[in-house]
This record gives structure tokens, C-alpha cells and sequence, in this order.
């Protein structure tokens, strides 16, 4: 017999079974002693808290800067105003080639006045070191990829955007996006293992949330207008000079960027690679996949860089044929698609 509760069981069976040793007969209308009342408040409440423990989904991909010169050398190289960001907080930021692409998309943490770590949520914290370790030539910062840390699935309500707080021996940060989520960096638990559904469920919502994360595969190819970055906070366009700094102020203030990060979706359960192709009937290049990850048994939802005036007439696919469907751009809320 449905309860009605929302709870997703047969409120009689499970009554049945928690209170039988109180009943006081032995036909199947029992008399029960306990109040059901309290039983299922009870029973809920211990179900709401077990949902509130962060999710192991996969190692974290981070780099940390450290010594004297880490704020100052960070404030050098990267598109965000490092220098409003205070011990205990945390910004969205980039580092761009001089050709103002966008190598690294990132949060930028700074957990101590000295230290700052850098969270890549689909970038490679080695690629990362290796190339920004040639320009610290004299500077007083130390670069190393940190090996130990975990991201998991945090509390459905986080703390305030840009307020890092402390959780599980690491950090918990708001993400972006019309539905709360947080993500929580940490040391691996002992248990449970990462959950590779839990991490398609984690990428499809920054899918939903229009976040446009640069993995390897499609660095250094794109400006920070045709992600849409600008919305994440992670370029200032009052602090000094950054690589690719004339590139991303000329955009901003005459304008001529034509393209756009638009979320798609593809009729192919397995998802396409990063960098995948996407081209039009005729076979001419209209754009590229940032990254996917399947939606159901048919087809898969992704990020996509495409044309932005034509967007609404293309009629896109992937080079292999299978359709693409433009879902609307990135980082307005999706309606059900």
C-alpha cells in the first residue's frame, strides 16, 4: 500500500517488519504500541543526513603555489584580479596564452596568505606546472601539483559564493549555476570508492550550468568571450597587465567576437571525445565539443563552441553523422530537454 510519504517505499510492509515485535496479535491488521507518526519522522531523519556526506567522484586535478612571491606572480599570469582575493576565499580565473586563448580554466583557492591552489575541474595539474614553471624565472613561488586530494559531491545548499570553507581536511566552494552545488576537495576516504554514475550525474549538471571547462584537448584554442568566462568572474578587466590582456580588452570593448558556448545534444549514447568536430550538412567546420557525458541510452548532452548569430538555423552533426541538436546557450537555466 502506497503511504504517500514520497519516501519511495510500502509504508506497510516496512511497518510491518520494523513493528512487529510490538504487536500483539498475529493476524495481518496488527495493533501496533508505536506511534507510526514518530517511526517514520525517525526513519526520514536518518535518511535526509546520510544524503549530506560528500561523495568521492574523482582525484582532483590541482596545482599550488606557495612562498613569498605566490600573489604577486599569480596577479602576473593570470586573467582575475588575484589581488582582491583574501586568505579564506576563492575566485574563478584563467590563464591565457599571449594570443589571449585560454590554456587553464580554474578555481583559484587561497586557503593561507602564502599559498594559493589552483582546481582545474577538467584540465591536467601537470600540463599546468610544466609550462607555467618557465616563467617563474626569479620569483620567489614554488609550483607543484598536489597528489592527495579528492573531488566529491558536497552539502546540496552551500556557504556564500567566494567564501572557502573548511570541510573534511580540505575545502568547500560554491559552483555556478541556477541549482546549488558545491564541490568539496579533500583527502580520499577510505570508503566509499569514487562512483563513476555519481560523476556522469556531477557532469551532466555542469553541463546544465553552462560551465565551460577546458580539458587538454581543447586548450589554447579559444577566447574568453566564445566561453562565456567573463560571467564566472574570472576575467577583470580594471587590474594590469596578464597574457593575452590586449587580446580579451579588445573584445571586450569593440567587440567582434562570433562565437559562443552553446549546450547540444547528440544522438549518440557514448559521448563524443573533447575536441570532437561538429560540421554542418554540407561538411564545412561550424565548431567544436568541449566535453560530454552520456544523458540516457540514446544520446549524450555536452558544451559546444559554435557560430553565435547562426546558432538558431544550423543544423548541426558530427563528422561520423550523428545528429546534434542546439539546446540554447550556455548558462541560461535549461527547460527540460
Amino acid at each position: 500500500m502506497d503511504s504517500g510519504s514520497g519516501l519511495g517505499f510500502d509504508m506497510e510492509s516496512v511497518n510491518y517488519k520494523i513493528l512487529m515485535p510490538g504487536a500483539d496479535s498475529d493476524n495481518l491488521c496488527l495493533h501496533l504500541h508505536w506511534p507510526i507518526e514518530a517511526c517514520i519522522v525517525l526513519f526520514a531523519t536518518s535518511w535526509i543526513f546520510a544524503t549530506t556526506v560528500p561523495i568521492p567522484l574523482a582525484t582532483a586535478e590541482i596545482v599550488e603555489l606557495s612562498g613569498n612571491d605566490a600573489i604577486v606572480f599569480a596577479q602576473s599570469q593570470f586573467s582575475s584580479d588575484v589581488g582582491l582575493l583574501t586568505p579564506g576565499h576563492y575566485q574563478w580565473s584563467a590563464w591565457l596564452s599571449a594570443q589571449g586563448r585560454v590554456r587553464q580554466l580554474f578555481a583559484l583557492l587561497r586557503p593561507d596568505p602564502d599559498r594559493l591552489l589552483a582546481w582545474l575541474p577538467r584540465g591536467s595539474a601537470n600540463d599546468m606546472v610544466t609550462a607555467l614553471t618557465r616563467y617563474v624565472m626569479r620569483a620567489k613561488v614554488a609550483l607543484r601539483v598536489v597528489p592527495d586530494l579528492v573531488l566529491h559531491d558536497g552539502e546540496a545548499e552551500p556557504s556564500a559564493s567566494g567564501v572557502l570553507t573548511p570541510a573534511d581536511s580540505g575545502w568547500l566552494l560554491a559552483l555556478p549555476g541556477s541549482t546549488p552545488r558545491s564541490a568539496v576537495l579533500a583527502s580520499a576516504p577510505a570508503s566509499p570508492a569514487p562512483d563513476p554514475r555519481r560523476l556522469v550525474e556531477w557532469q551532466l549538471a555542469d553541463v546544465d550550468a553552462g560551465l565551460p571547462w577546458i580539458g587538454p584537448e581543447v586548450a589554447d584554442m579559444f577566447t574568453p568571450q566564445a566561453l562565456g568566462i567573463e560571467r564566472l568572474g574570472a576575467i577583470s578587466h580594471a587590474k594590469g597587465c596578464y597574457p593575452g590582456q590586449e587580446i580579451v580588452a579588445r573584445l571586450h570593448y569593440r567587440g567582434g567576437n562570433k562565437r559562443g558556448c552553446f549546450r547540444v545534444s547528440i544522438e549518440q549514447p557514448a559521448p563524443p571525445r573533447p575536441g570532437t568536430s561538429i560540421v554542418s550538412a554540407t561538411g564545412s567546420a561550424l565548431g567544436t565539443l568541449l566535453y560530454a557525458a552520456p544523458s540516457d541510452a540514446m544520446r549524450s548532452r555536452g558544451l559546444a563552441v559554435l557560430p553565435q548569430q547562426e546558432a538558431e538555423h544550423l543544423a548541426p552533426t558530427l563528422e561520423s553523422g550523428a545528429c546534434v541538436e542546439i539546446l540554447g546557450p550556455a548558462g541560461k537555466s535549461p527547460s527540460t530537454d
